[in-house]
């Protein structure tokens, strides 16, 4: 049978991921115990039982029984990236890049784009999108371009949409901290597609037919109501994806 997911284990969950890769930056190994992590989020150690589970079976902990509970480093890389709480200019550090990341033009306000997006944020065809671009370097070199699209319906300042470029390395903070519209989970498709068949792609790397990673991504806030929608693409020349799966 399978195992009743609450909304507050999927917040811990992210907030663990996040928590995991603040002391993996300084050079911790080791989780604290069950009881510590239980009063460090404030919820029960039952809670955190079941969110370590799962981290084990996603290979980002190993739980030794009587010893403790260690970060996996082998998985990291991979679940760098499919956490909404840390970046692309995180991720591009952690191979070695200098990061840098730039949004492409100012936010454009479109009425009309294709259906399948309008199903994606739940919002009905006659409602307006904001439309973004943001790419990213790895030692001057572009590695990863982010296309974005939400509801001009929840920016209920005009000025709002202005303040975008203050926030490079991530449009998440910008949802958070302007919006009030905090990002907690994501649901990605994974998929694979050529500079030749998104021509998008053509106008900012090289212009050489090459593969990419491409990541559909639907972002959804505290209420879980889908609220941006991002399509990803990512040179594995550059950042490259690994998965540790258990057997």
């Amino acid at each position: 049978m399978a195992r009743n997911r609450t909304k507050l284990t999927d917040e811990i969950k992210l907030e663990l991921l996040d928590y995991i890769d603040e002391i993996k930056k300084n050079g911790e190994k080791r989780l604290p115990s069950e009881e510590k992590l239980s009063k460090k989020f404030r919820v029960s150690r039952a809670t955190i039982r079941t969110v370590l589970s799962d981290l084990e079976n996603e290979g980002i902990v190993n739980r030794k029984h009587g010893v403790g509970t260690f970060i996996n480093e082998l998985s990291m890389p991979f679940h760098v990236q499919f956490s909404p709480v840390s970046l692309y200019t995180d991720m591009i550090k952690e191979f070695g890049y200098k990061s840098k990341s730039k949004h492409i033009g100012k936010p454009e306000i479109l009425e009309n784009v294709d259906k399948k997006i309008y199903k994606k944020l739940k919002i009905s065809e006659d409602e307006k999108i904001v439309f973004t671009k943001k790419i990213f370097y790895a030692d001057e070199n572009p590695c990863v371009l982010c296309v974005d699209y939400f509801p001009l319906s929840i920016v209920e300042k005009d000025n709002l949409l202005s303040k975008i470029d203050d926030y490079d390395d991530s449009l998440f903070d910008f949802f958070n901290y302007e919006l009030n519209r905090k990002i907690v989970a994501d649901q990605a498709e994974i998929t694979t597609t050529t500079s030749d068949e998104t021509k998008i792609l053509s106008e900012y790397f090289p212009k050489i037919a090459k593969s990419f990673l491409q990541l559909n991504c639907i972002n959804f806030d505290r209420d879980n109501i889908p609220v941006l929608y991002a399509e990803e693409y990512v040179d594995t020349n550059l950042i490259r994806f690994f998965s540790m799966r258990k057997k």
